[in-house]
Order: structure tokens, then C-alpha cells, then sequence
């Protein structure tokens, strides 16, 4: 199958971090993607009829859970904006739900607004007045500190590149994110590992320090994620 061409739309440094968008036409339907450090972060369709839906595997499965397991929820936060896939789909999919996301990179929130149609969600959905998505440009640890709501779903998609937010992962953040979970709510985890031997062990030691917090420990190997259900 021959590769894509892919069209540079802007590439930049911030910090550690080389960030490249990038398109192609040569994909049915055309497809945009943001990447950091090579590694893909975020991806839209390129057309106005599916500039919403889901791209990649991972968040379809995101989709799954949500719609399986939590189709009354109302009130989801999200750590990890980048382009804002999961946001646009869920705010344009779901009248009746609202969303918060904490993404602690500024520049993200730029680059969603100019590449990647969330400028269009605002305007289609009248989200200015609505507020049925607030965007928080900020530590996810910070916010949980102050953070007095509760919500039904949170779901933990932090990443820089390839590596997730170690913070997010630790005691003290899951005591934080038990305290920010309505009774019966869902904690969602996209974390990149090896279903067993040396390299599973950042899974397992995720679900050892969560196990102490939450209950109901379930883990997919098909789609890199494992969740965790409060009973």
C-alpha cells in the first residue's frame, strides 16, 4: 500500500517539544493530524460532514465505554486536550452532556482553535453560552486540588508524545480524582503498555496504586486502555 503525502500546515518548537500539522488527501476521506515529537497526538477528517468523528481506535473505544457503561452521565472531565478530537466529538454527539478539559499546554488550545475546528464546535453549538464545555489551560493536579465538582466520567488522556502524565498516575492524584467521582462514576485510562512481561509493568503498577482508591479494575488489551469503576 503506498504511503500517504502529507502537506506541513505548521511546525514549531515549544520547549522539548517539536510540533508538526500536517495533511493528506491521499486518504479516503482526507485526514489532518497534529504530532508531537513524531508521535500522532491528534487527528480530524478534513470535511465539514466529519470534521467530528473519531479518528483514532483508541478514542472510538473511549466511544464504547462511554455509551456501554455510563449512557446516563452527564457531566464528563477530560485531562489531555491536544486537538480537541474527543471534546468535539462528544459535545456534538451528546446535546444533553457537558464536558471540562484540563490541557496544561496553551499552544494546544491555539492549534485546535486554527487547525483543528474547534472554533467551529463554539460557534455550531453556541458553546459561549451554553457552557457546555469549559476548557481549563493548566496542571490536571492543580485543578483537581481546587476542584469542588463532581462528575460522572473522568477520563485520564494525558500524553506528551508518547509519554503519559506520571503525575495523573500516582496516590495522591487518585485519592484527588476518587474525591471528584460521583458515587457509581467511571475513571478511564488511556496508558500505552504491554499486556504482560518487563513492559506491562507501568500498567500494573497504575492498577496497584488505583486499586487503592477505586473498585472494579478492568483492563483491555485490544485498545491500550484499562478503566476503573467506583461501585
Amino acid at each position: 500500500m503506498k504511503e500517504p503525502r502529507w502537506k506541513t500546515l505548521t511546525a514549531m518548537n515549544e520547549g522539548k517539544e517539536h510540533v508538526i500539522v500536517r495533511e493528506t488527501t491521499d486518504t479516503l476521506p482526507p485526514v489532518r493530524q497534529l504530532l508531537v515529537n513524531n508521535v500522532r497526538e491528534s487527528a480530524a477528517y478534513v470535511s465539514a460532514e466529519r470534521k467530528n468523528e473519531l479518528v483514532f481506535t483508541y478514542m472510538k473505544s473511549f466511544a464504547r465505554i462511554f455509551d456501554a457503561l455510563a449512557p446516563a452521565a452527564k457531566e464528563t472531565l477530560l485531562f489531555g486536550g491536544a486537538g480537541f478530537s474527543f471534546p468535539r466529538f462528544y459535545i456534538s454527539r451528546y446535546p444533553d452532556k457537558r464536558m471540562d478539559v484540563v490541557e496544561i499546554r496553551r499552544y494546544m488550545f491555539d492549534l485546535a482553535v486554527r487547525y483543528f475546528f474547534l472554533d467551529d464546535l463554539y460557534e455550531e453549538y453556541a458553546l459561549n453560552v451554553s457552557r457546555r464545555l469549559q476548557i481549563f489551560i493548566e496542571d490536571a493536579n492543580d485543578f483537581l486540588k481546587k476542584n469542588r465538582a463532581q462528575y460522572d466520567v473522568i477520563i485520564n488522556d494525558a500524553y506528551v508524545g508518547n509519554v503519559p502524565d506520571q503525575g495523573l498516575l500516582s496516590d495522591k492524584s487518585a485519592r484527588l480524582i476518587r474525591g471528584a467521582l460521583r458515587f457509581g462514576g467511571f475513571y478511564i485510562v488511556n496508558l500505552i503498555t504491554a499486556p504482560t512481561g518487563y513492559h506491562s509493568m507501568p500498567g500494573v503498577m497504575a492498577q496497584a496504586v488505583l486499586k487503592i482508591h477505586l473498585k472494579n479494575i478492568h483492563v483491555s488489551t485490544s485498545c491500550r486502555l484499562f478503566f476503573s469503576v467506583m461501585s
